[in-house]
């Protein structure tokens, strides 16, 4: 499963259960890319990883929790896996008004997205999906015991997705998209490049250009007045200067907001930032973005996190899995 080209360094370790036994077949993989290995029977793996990749590795096994450690070149892994109890059948509500077919609808459209690339994704086990609406909160819930595996005709990668959490809630008993309050998913991935192929290489091309990590990286480098985003208020171009502070750090960069004296704006767990920005794309304003917080970090390849800072609208608020490329991924 591992793409590379440059390799620079290794991690290495053991993963075992609770009673010290090695465990052989525990996908070992880079959170969000394509470098992924398999533990051997003696419950030992070794993974190479390029150089500057910043994400978390992943611990997946059938019937255990999914455990998460930041990268370590430093020191060998040792991992306990704890057992995960199946309780997937107790919170499936029996009163819901919708079929399971509609239900399967509803979570393809707000998973995989309706954009071109969404509609181009297929599930290879949608039967792993346990999926039910609770009606005292208007709330599509999904959960699966196993990784959700997804066939990317579009962008050709096969992904192995560990769904965490997927809720879409309602502002009224219905599945209608209409009426969508909020859509929240997240997990960790793992990506399959299913073969090298001009036509996948000009999509994946093509969705990078439009997507978030390129308006980042824009930002980052001072690019936007020079490339096909910009950000919009009120009608009028903004200058990212008055706005916006980038700062390089070790491993990436933090973009910190400004106040209207062009100050940074305090980190205060009181303060409600929201601030609000139309985005547009080759001069055609159809997206914005909005700040929960007063900085995110960007790594070199406009990775953003914390996820749950910023909220999209618009075209790049429409963008799901299918719309996923993985980090590593550079033009």
């Amino acid at each position: 499963m591992c793409v590379s080209n440059v390799v620079a360094q290794h991690i290495s370790g053991i993963v075992y259960d609770e009673f010290k036994k090695p465990l052989e077949g525990v996908m070992v993989y880079a959170d969000n890319t394509t470098y992924g290995t398999t533990t051997d029977q003696n419950g030992k793996f070794t993974l190479e990883l390029p150089k500057g990749l910043n994400n978390k590795i992943a611990f997946r096994y059938l019937g255990y929790h999914t455990h998460l450690e930041p990268i370590n070149f430093e020191l060998p892994y040792r991992v306990e896996l704890i057992v995960k109890a199946s309780d997937l059948q107790e919170v499936v509500v029996t009163k819901s008004k919708f079929t399971r077919a509609e239900l399967l609808n509803a979570f393809r459209k707000e998973f995989l997205g309706t954009t071109p690339q969404g509609k181009k994704c297929v599930i290879l086990n949608e039967d792993v999906l346990q999926l039910y609406f609770d009606t005292d909160t208007n709330t599509l819930v999904a959960q699966a015991e196993t990784s959700i595996i997804i066939l990317n005709n579009y962008l050709g990668y096969k992904i192995h997705f560990d769904l965490e959490k997927f809720e879409t809630k309602f502002k009224k008993t219905t599945l209608n998209p209409d009426f969508i309050h909020s859509n929240t998913y997240y997990g960790s991935s793992l990506f399959e490049v299913l073969q090298e192929d001009p036509v996948y290489d000009k999509n994946r091309k093509k969705t990078f250009l439009k997507s978030a990590n390129m308006l980042f990286l824009n930002l980052i480098h001072d690019q936007l007045g020079n490339s096909n985003f910009q950000f919009y208020r009120n009608g009028f171009i903004l200058d990212p200067k008055m706005h916006f502070r980038t700062i390089a750090v070790e491993t990436g960069y933090i973009i910190w907001l400004l106040d209207s004296k062009e100050n940074i704006i305090p980190n205060s767990k009181d303060l409600k930032v929201n601030q609000r920005f139309e985005i547009a794309y080759k001069g055609t304003s159809d997206s914005f973005l909005i700040f929960k917080t007063n900085s995110i970090f960007v790594d070199h390849l406009g990775n953003y996190k914390p996820i749950d800072a910023l909220i999209w609208g618009g075209a790049l608020g429409k963008n799901r899995i299918g719309n996923l490329l993985p980090s590593d991924y550079k033009l």
